[in-house]
C-alpha cells in the first residue's frame, strides 16, 4: 500500500486530521514541541506502539514509498515504544549497510520506518597520479553500474583494459556504499592479443588479456595468429543490445519451449533495457562435456522447477538458494559448477572473473541465431565452438519439476534437465541422463 508522509513544520493540527481523514489512513508522527534545552525540532511518536516494520528503497531508485520493500527478517513483533519517543531515536533501531533512514509512519500501534539507499558517487580519472577526472557516475547502492567505455585511450600507445581502485581491484556490478575512486588498467598495444579494449560489436572476441579483437581482423589473421586467439579468448560478444523479443523469435518452434512465447506477452523488455550478451568459448571435451548436476539427494526430493525463467542466472540463483543438507550443486565436476568457476579460471585478470551463469534455452536460441544459423561465421565457430561429433547437445539451466522417486535416484534430476540440440534445428531434449556440451554465459 502506497503511503504517502507528510512533515507537519507550519501546519497545524486541524489542517492534518482534515488531510488524515480524506486519505483513510491514520498518520500519527507529528512535531513534539522542543524541550526547553533542545533548539532543533524533532518528530515523536503520539502513541504507543507494539510493533515496527522496517523498510528499504528499491534499487530504481523511485522516491514514492511505495517502491519500498519490507525487510521482514527484521520486523519487531514486541516493541516496547514509548508514547513521545523522537524518530531520531526510533532510527538508531537498525541501521543498513548502504542505506540512510529517510522517515517514518505510524499508524496505531505499529511504526514503519523507511530507509532510503545511498548516491554513491564513482570517479574515473585518466590516470593514478596527476590524473584528470574522465568521467564521473552517481547511482544508488546496490544498482546496476556502468563503467566507461574502455575505448577511451588517455595514452596513445596502450588501450584500457579495465578500470582499478587504489586498491587494484576492479569495478564492481553494482554500487557499493562508498564513493570510489578508479583508474585505467593500460595495456600496451604490442603487448596487447587483441586491438582494442571494449566489446561493441557482434562477434567481437573477449581475450584473457582484457583486450578484444573483432571478428573481421580475426578473420585477416593467418592460421597461427588465429590459434594464438583462440589459445586466449574466453568470450564472444552475441550481441550488443540485448532485448526480450530476440528470445522470443530465438525460441525453439516445440512445445518443450511454447512458455517462451506465452511469457513473452506484454513484456516489452524482459531485461529492462538493453544490455550485451556474452557466451563463453567451448574449452574442449576435457572441460566442458559435463552432467548437468551432481546427485544431490536434498535437491532430488525438491519439486524446484525451472522451466519459467528466460534469465539463465535466474534459474541459478534458485538452486542455489535451495536448502541441501548435505552440500551444494558446486560440489564435483558438473555443468553448473564449471559456469559458477569459469570466469575465475580462465579471465581472472579481467572485468568477467564473476558473474556467468548457465544459459536458458532463450539465451542458447539467440546464440545459435546469431552464429549457427546462417553464414559468414565458420572461421569462429569452427575454431571457439568446436564440439566433439558424438555430443552436438549443450545444457541450458532450464529443468522440469521432479517429484522424488527413490527408484530413479541414479537418474534425477538430469533426466529432467533441458539440453539444446546444436544438430537438429535447435529442438530439445529433456530426457538427458548423459553428458552434454556446456557454454557459460554473461549479460552486462
Amino acid at each position: 500500500m502506497r503511503k504517502t508522509i507528510f512533515t507537519f513544520f507550519a501546519l497545524s493540527l486541524l489542517a492534518a486530521a482534515l488531510f488524515s481523514c480524506s486519505s483513510g489512513v491514520e498518520y500519527v508522527i507529528k512535531e513534539k514541541a522542543p524541550d526547553a534545552a533542545d533548539t532543533n525540532k524533532y518528530y515523536a511518536t503520539s502513541q504507543a506502539a507494539t510493533k515496527v516494520y522496517f523498510y528499504l528503497q528499491n534499487k530504481n531508485g523511485d522516491p514514492e514509498l511505495s517502491t519500498y520493500e519490507r525487510d521482514k527478517a527484521s520486523d519487531i513483533e514486541n516493541a516496547s515504544i514509548q508514547k513521545g519517543t523522537p524518530v531520531s531515536q526510533l532510527s538508531s533501531l537498525k541501521s543498513y549497510v548502504g542505506f540512510t533512514f529517510y522517515t517514518a509512519s505510524q499508524t496505531q500501534n505499529v511504526l514503519n520506518l523507511y530507509y532510503s539507499r545511498n548516491k554513491v558517487k564513482y570517479e574515473f580519472y585518466s590516470a593514478k597520479e596527476k590524473g584528470q577526472l574522465a568521467f564521473r557516475f552517481v547511482g544508488l547502492y546496490g544498482s546496476k553500474v556502468s563503467p566507461p567505455d574502455s575505448g577511451y585511450t588517455p595514452q596513445k600507445n596502450c588501450i584500457v583494459v579495465g578500470w582499478e581502485d587504489d586498491d587494484g581491484n576492479g569495478v564492481d556490478s553494482t554500487y557499493g556504499p562508498d564513493d570510489k575512486k578508479f583508474y585505467p588498467r593500460l595495456l600496451a598495444k604490442e603487448e596487447a592479443v587483441g586491438t582494442k579494449g571494449s566489446a561493441d560489436t557482434k562477434g567481437d572476441i573477449l581475450l584473457d588479456d582484457g583486450s578484444v579483437i573483432s571478428y573481421k581482423e580475426f578473420c585477416d589473421l593467418d592460421n597461427d595468429g588465429k590459434s594464438k586467439v583462440a589459445l586466449h579468448a574466453f568470450g564472444v560478444l552475441v550481441c550488443p543490445s540485448y532485448k526480450s523479443d530476440q528470445i522470443a523469435s530465438s525460441a525453439p518452434e516445440d512445445n518443450k519451449a511454447s512458455f517462451y512465447n506465452n511469457n513473452i506477452k506484454g513484456k516489452s523488455s524482459l531485461l529492462s533495457g538493453e544490455k550485451k550478451l556474452v557466451a563463453a568459448v567451448f574449452k574442449g571435451a576435457a572441460h566442458g562435456v559435463l552432467p548437468w548436476i551432481n546427485y544431490n539427494d536434498t535437491l532430488l526430493q525438491s519439486s524446484m522447477s525451472l522451466e519459467n525463467y528466460f534469465d539463465g542466472a535466474k534459474n541459478i540463483s534458485l538452486l542455489k538458494s535451495a536448502s541441501l543438507a548435505d552440500g551444494d550443486y558446486r560440489q564435483g565436476q558438473n555443468a553448473l559448477a564449471f559456469c559458477d568457476s569459469y570466469g575465475k579460471n580462465y579471465c581472472p585478470s579481467t572485468a568477467f572473473a564473476d558473474g556467468w551463469h548457465l544459459p536458458s534455452v532463450g539465451e542458447l536460441g539467440v546464440f545459435y541465431d546469431a552464429f549457427f544459423a546462417g553464414d559468414g561465421w565458420t572461421a569462429l565457430t569452427a575454431l571457439l565452438y568446436n564440439f566433439p561429433p558424438a555430443v552436438q547437445t549443450v545444457w541450458t539451466s532450464n529443468s522440469s519439476a521432479h517429484p522424488y522417486d527413490a527408484s530413479a535416484i541414479y537418474t534425477r534430476p538430469a533426466k529432467k534437465s533441458w539440453a539444446f540440440d546444436f544438430t537438429n534445428m535447435k529442438t530439445l531434449e529433456t530426457a538427458r541422463d548423459t553428458n552434454a556440451n556446456v557454454i557459460p554465459f554473461m549479460i552486462f
